[in-house]
């Protein structure tokens, strides 16, 4: 590590610490958010189910809509359905837009039978600008513009620990 990067890692952790607050305060309103979410993706022809096998209480009809009120507010005519597994996926999502929702996935927190026109959707609407607030979209911009650590000579040093076979002895 050269003298030159601390000041972007000094950031970068500042920017997720921040984050990390800022989803545990979501946290505090995900049924809230929850709504909102459903709603906005309602446009895009997505309905949510929850999967209550994982807690306890009964509270499923929070904010999920049904196949006709989706059918009556999107342009789209097929409904693609997410299965959440974990509620905190809500709260992931508003945090981070697009990345949230990728990470969220690899954690196995919802399933989705048709991924491609998910985020095929998601991306051509912008969708999650919609729930994500300026000041977490300024802080994503600045992190992953200004402070990316992939500078020219890392990729070299990547590309050689990661490709170079040269050096290893082959069995």
């Amino acid at each position: 590590m050269s003298v030159r990067e601390i000041p972007y890692i000094f950031v970068g952790l500042l920017v997720q610490a921040y984050k990390w607050v800022e989803l545990q305060l979501m946290q505090l309103f995900r049924s809230k958010l929850q709504r909102r979410i459903v709603h906005t993706y309602a446009k895009l022809g997505i309905v949510f189910d929850i999967d209550s096998g994982k807690e306890s209480n009964n509270n499923n009809s929070l904010a999920l809509v049904d196949d006709k009120y989706v059918t009556k507010k999107s342009a789209y005519k097929r409904i693609i359905r997410i299965k959440v597994h974990d509620k905190v996926y809500f709260t992931r999502i508003a945090n981070s837009a697009s990345m949230g929702m990728g990470e969220t996935y690899m954690d196995g927190n919802w399933d989705c039978d048709e991924l491609t026109e998910l985020f095929k959707r998601i991306m051509r609407e912008k969708v999650f600008l919609e729930y994500l607030n300026p000041w977490n979209r300024f802080l994503n911009y600045a992190h992953l513009s200004f402070f990316n650590l992939q500078t020219e000579s890392k990729a070299w040093e990547v590309g050689k620990q990661h490709y170079d076979l040269g050096s290893q002895s082959l069995p």
